[in-house]
């Protein structure tokens, strides 16, 4: 991702679509890795999904260690994040994460 925006100009706009966005993860990995790499860009993101219940968990952005999205996608959203990058993407208070607020500006969900 950051090599695809490398080249762009300083301040420009990007859309980017996510298709199958389930409870997020894959959303707010993509808006870490090009925020923390370019913070100058203008980034809107169109998250889609079939699941109603996915897209609230997903735009909610919260989630719990012991609850983060597993009975909706079968697996725990922690557990291919490095510590680094879990402290990086989300505000934790106890056991439960939040994505930080700059992430989760400039989504449109459906």
């Amino acid at each position: 991702m950051r090599r695809l925006i490398a080249p762009l100009d300083h301040g420009a706009s990007v859309r980017v679509a996510i298709l199958g966005c389930s409870i997020g993860a894959e959303v707010y990995s993509v808006l870490w890795t090009i925020r923390s790499g370019r913070p100058d860009l203008d980034l809107r993101v169109c998250a889609v999904d079939v699941s109603r219940d996915a897209l609230q968990v997903a735009e909610r952005a919260v989630y719990t260690r012991a609850n983060s999205g597993s009975r909706l996608v079968g697996s725990s959203l922690f557990e291919r994040l490095t510590p680094e990058e879990s402290h990086a993407i989300f505000d934790w208070q106890g056991e439960t994460a939040t994505v930080k607020t700059w992430l989760r500006a400039g989504i449109s969900w459906h």
